[in-house]
């Protein structure tokens, strides 16, 4: 998956990136998701505040903040 805003999901404390928003159930980083609040897309958020294992996964540059 590369994407260059893709959607994000905040649970519990960090934010996944995921595939189809809030249909998810399981982050790209291989996270089962639980207790979701709330989701919205990587650039709004930052990539500093998404985890690094999805960030890889979903081939995005981790050291490559825009």
């Amino acid at each position: 998956m590369i994407e260059e805003n893709p959607v994000v999901m905040l649970c519990g404390v960090m934010w996944h990136v995921v595939e189809s928003g809030r249909a998810s159930t399981v982050a790209l980083c291989g996270r089962v998701l639980r207790d979701c609040r709330a989701h919205s897309r990587l650039k709004t958020v930052g990539r500093g505040n998404v985890c690094l294992g999805c960030l890889r996964a979903a081939g995005l540059d981790v050291g490559d903040e825009t």
